[in-house]
């Protein structure tokens, strides 16, 4: 995990400024789970910031590896295995939302 720290930073700048931003991030992904147009908006907007600094999914998975890991340390006992594949399948779906360019949420989906 290292390694790939240090590769985000040499890419993207400090770890910090990354964590800054993954926080506002979830928090607003948060705050429109239970309204798929404005859900759709906030990902869209957040895939084009990342695909204007070249993000890929390879990187994003290193976010999401991260913050699995980070929630499994936080967690202790409580963090499971169903946890884990909830968190993996989630990040995984925001993230192809986000950098395809066109979510396709809508509200039937809710």
């Amino acid at each position: 995990m290292a390694l790939q720290v240090d590769l985000l930073e040499q890419r993207f700048g400090e770890v910090a400024a990354q964590e800054e931003q993954l926080l506002a991030a979830l928090a607003l992904v948060m705050e429109h789970l239970r309204q798929p147009e404005a859900l759709a908006l906030v990902l869209k907007h957040l895939g084009e910031r990342h695909l204007a600094v070249d993000m890929t999914p390879g990187c994003c998975e290193i976010g999401g590896a991260a913050l699995r890991e980070t929630l499994r340390l936080l967690l202790g006992e409580q963090w499971t295995p169903a946890l884990q594949d909830a968190w993996a399948a989630a990040s995984g779906a925001l993230v192809t939302l986000m950098l395809d360019g066109e979510p396709a949420v809508t509200a039937s989906d809710s």
